[in-house]
């Protein structure tokens, strides 16, 4: 018999596949007649040999439309479409809160960690079934009857088809199909299947009556049994040559590292234990977005189990350019917002990585962006000393104001000629506020918009937030002197003060304008810096009067240009204004 059954199968191949077809059903007309004649149950024994008959002829396939693939298999066609991820909903997220994990690298970074929802995912239309192209791969499709193989079958896809080496033929009856892609093994001994942490498809159809020649099909959706995840790192600064690794701690409860299943019970999936580690590769990000940011996604999906064990997730920065000026290598940044995953989800864990600097919030209270923000709490000033904070954006949306249209007369009493004198005079809030300080009729500078344009728009500032400080915490908004500058270029650009030591010589000296800027845009706030082309961009009045026609100013012209610009120039000259403001204890 079975020497039988191989000469018939060399044999058929000599014959394309509709000639082969027609052979037979030939065959089984034929069969039948004479199974009529001699008793049922030659016609019985002939389809439990045609059930096990595997021909090793190429097999044809055609596509029809919504991605899906047809595979022409003996008396028994299959069709084949891939499920695509699904995106994360508003329900998923409810359980996935926002992660604000602080990371100290030589105390200069910290970390906000939130989980979205994939964004290349599009919503499919209702009218049609939301199907992807089936991957190219290896794909067995597996027959059982009560747990024991009856059928299997192999298939490729490659360049939008769908191919065989072989047909399946069963006998009428009900079957258990289950059809996998390479990631899944079926092992024959224990008639089980093991799963890789990968993108493993699966699709299991149950009680299936195969009862219809010659042609009938099984429909399959593939599904995808785990969880799919990137990395997403946004940053103020230049991302070039990141290369970072996830992996979960050795103490966490459920690690999930691989899965089997059954074909007597393919719906309870069971999981093993093992390491779960995996690397990713950031594409480079060099160019600055609207908002000021750089933003760059890991060029791999990396695939987890449901249920997963993620609260000690972590992500771990393996190597690359420096950020913020410091070393990034071997930080290590909390993931634990992905303790939900969900099989078939398509997850982005979003890493903004910040510059670690100490803010005031609307409410007084002063600390970092991830502290502020994980509270509820706004930022309105960049801190510059431990009780004095410049505002993150200009008073009248970057408008120029004159200092005072007068310019015969003195009008503060500290028209210091000296530079020491002025380089270390830090009385800005009296100069604003205090009417003895008005020469030479005392009155509010603050309160005079016609005389004094640039203390009145200092003082009637509005911050990003409305102040809610209790009474007396903070003081009112006030124009700086040259000194407050002074304090401000130190604490924002790591101006080096002592080098500028006279008026005469040098005005200018070099800083780290970058990180000047990314205090006051990570913040929500406006970048101070000079650019060509920026109109007053950059050019700042003091409430410093250097002369009675002329006042003290800064420009923050950037570190490959100026630098830090100290001048004096006409009172009359339109100019912005960046209040500046003092917490009380």
């Amino acid at each position: 018999m079975k020497k039988k059954l191989v000469k018939e199968e060399k044999m058929s191949c000599k014959y394309s596949k509709q000639t082969y077809e027609n052979q037979q059903l030939g065959i089984n007309t034929k069969t039948y007649h004479k199974a009529m004649k001699k008793g049922k149950w030659i016609w019985g024994a002939c389809i439990v040999i045609l059930g096990y008959l595997v021909v090793s002829c190429n097999n044809d396939t055609e596509q029809e439309a919504n991605n899906e693939q047809v595979l022409n298999a003996g008396n028994v066609n299959f069709l084949l479409r891939e499920a695509p991820f699904e995106s994360i909903t508003e329900v998923d997220t409810r359980s996935l809160s926002v992660m604000r994990d602080t990371v100290d690298v030589n105390g200069g970074l910290e970390a906000e960690v939130s989980i979205e929802s994939d964004s290349s995912i599009a919503l499919p239309r209702a009218e049609t079934r939301a199907t992807e192209p089936l991957k190219d791969g290896t794909y067995h499709i597996y027959a059982f009857q009560g747990g024991t193989l009856k059928g299997s079958l192999a298939c490729t896809m490659a360049s939008g088809k769908l191919s065989s080496t072989g047909y399946m033929y069963l006998p009428h009856g009900t079957y258990d199909f289950i059809c996998v892609n390479e990631q899944v093994t079926y092992h024959a001994a224990t008639a089980s299947f093991k799963v890789k942490r990968a993108d493993a498809l699966v699709a299991v159809v149950q009680g299936k009556l195969i009862d219809q020649d010659p042609k009938q099909y099984v429909d399959f959706e593939l599904k995808h049994l785990t969880a799919r995840v990137k990395i997403k790192l946004e940053t103020y600064w230049p991302i070039a040559n990141i290369k970072a690794a996830t992996q979960l701690s050795p103490s966490a409860t459920q690690q999930r590292a691989m899965a089997t299943f059954t074909a007597a019970n393919p719906m309870v999936v069971t999981y093993g234990t093992g390491e779960v580690k995996d690397s990713y590769t950031l594409a480079n990000a060099t160019t600055e977005a609207a908002n000021y940011t750089y933003t760059t996604l890991s060029n791999d999906w990396q695939y987890y189990f449901p249920e997963t064990d993620a609260t000690k997730f972590q992500m771990m920065i393996t190597g690359g350019d420096k950020l913020y000026r410091r070393d990034v290598a071997g930080v290590k940044i909390a993931l634990k917002g992905l303790s939900s995953m969900i099989a078939n989800k398509s997850y982005t864990i979003k890493v903004r990585l910040l510059y670690k600097f100490q803010y005031l919030f609307s409410d007084g209270t002063t600390g970092t962006l991830a502290y502020g923000n994980a509270n509820g709490k706004k930022a309105v000033a960049a801190m510059i000393t431990t009780d004095r904070a410049i505002a993150l954006t200009d008073a009248g949306m970057g408008a120029g104001y004159m200092w005072s249209p007068h310019t015969t007369a003195q009008q503060t009493p500290h028209m210091y000629t000296g530079f020491t004198a002025w380089y270390n005079n830090t009385d800005g809030y009296n100069l604003t506020w205090t009417p003895a300080t008005t020469l030479p009729t005392p009155s509010v500078k603050a309160n005079d918009p016609v005389n004094y344009p640039a203390f009145y728009h200092a003082g009637h500032y509005q911050p990003l937030h409305a102040l809610t400080a209790p009474t007396g915490q903070l003081s009112q908004w006030y124009l700086p002197t040259i000194g407050e500058w002074k304090l401000a270029f130190i604490a924002l650009g790591n101006y080096d003060a002592a080098k500028l030591t006279d008026w005469g010589g040098s005005t200018s000296i070099h800083w780290d304008t970058p990180l000047v800027k990314t205090v006051f845009v990570q913040a929500g706030g406006t970048s101070p810096l000079w650019y060509s082309g920026g109109g007053l961009a950059g050019w700042y009045w003091s409430s410093s009067e250097h002369s009675t026609p002329s006042a003290l100013h800064v420009i923050f012209y950037p570190q490959n240009f100026y630098g830090a610009w100290w001048a004096g120039n006409p009172k009359t000259t339109l100019m912005r204004v960046r209040p500046f403001i003092i917490k009380k204890f």
